[in-house]
């Protein structure tokens, strides 16, 4: 099986290349997974102080990085290490603060819309997904069309991920509606900002001198963003060199299939072309 020595030991081998690739691309995220994933190999071969020094690594890199919500899902199939690195007190009790919210996951859910874990949705960061099958994860779990209520929420939300600058009211309503007369648009912007601000945080679009923006305080991992990232950071280096590859092999695990192919608008059509 999986947990053979000898597969582990391959595992360990390939997840340390994995490391040293990432670590030179800047590839945060991805770094952050590796680490967790060795800290399980070395927890499995029971070498246990290896395993802690991963973990230890992984709060450091989570701590740069602002957000940690794409973990959840990695810790929960975990239980056991992180357990034992929030017994060893580590990183500054942030392992027994994950497993506290591990515990309290499925009660919170239940209760989703208390005061409370709309500012844990908007502390944790959000994940966006534009390749591909189309989605937005809060606290790695996915927003359901029966919470965004409407497929032009979703999509305003995604028109904000695209345009990282403050829009006006206009632009939002000619992208999204462009063949209604104006004195219809007013209503079905308001009404779909509201379901969007529901279905994520209210804070999650902020208005800033009659425009609307994405929440400044908030942090959104967006895989189109970090895909074009990806390929701009390979095309300023030797197309050869370890960085350069380890670049371009993210933007195509990025790349999970046409952007947006839910969305029929012309700005949407446009960004496909681009890509």
């Amino acid at each position: 099986g999986l947990n053979s020595p000898f597969l582990l030991k391959e595992a360990v081998t390939s997840l340390e290349r994995a490391v040293t690739l990432l670590k030179e691309s800047d590839a945060k995220r991805e770094l952050t997974q590796a680490y967790f994933h060795l800290g399980e190999v070395y927890f499995s071969l029971k070498r246990k102080r290896l395993a802690l020094d991963c973990l230890d690594a992984v709060a450091k890199l989570v701590q740069e990085l602002g957000y940690d919500h794409f973990l959840r899902l990695e810790a929960s199939r975990a239980p056991l290490l992180v357990q034992y690195a929030a017994a060893h007190k580590l990183a500054d009790g942030y392992y027994a603060r994950m497993l506290k919210a591990m515990r309290s996951a499925a009660p919170a859910q239940a209760g989703k819309g208390s005061e409370e874990s709309e500012q844990e949705g908007a502390a944790s960061g959000l994940a966006a997904y534009g390749f591909g099958n189309l989605r937005v994860e809060m606290n790695g779990r996915e927003v359901t069309d029966l919470e965004w209520r409407s497929e032009k929420s979703k999509e305003m939300f995604f028109i904000f991920l695209c345009n990282r600058r403050p829009l006006r009211k206009e632009e939002i309503v000619t992208a999204l509606w462009p063949d209604l007369p104006d004195e219809k648009t007013g209503s079905l912007f308001h009404s779909n900002l509201y379901r969007l601000r529901q279905a994520l945080y209210p804070e999650c679009i902020a208005k800033d001198s009659g425009r609307y923006i994405l929440d400044p305080q908030g942090s959104f991992w967006f895989d189109m963003e970090e895909f074009q990232e990806a390929l701009k950071g390979a095309e300023g280096l030797p197309a050869d060199s370890d960085e350069a590859i380890a670049l371009m092999e993210k933007a195509r695990a990025l790349y999970t299939g046409q952007f947006a192919s839910e969305f029929y608008s012309e700005w949407a059509e446009a960004l496909r072309w681009q890509l």
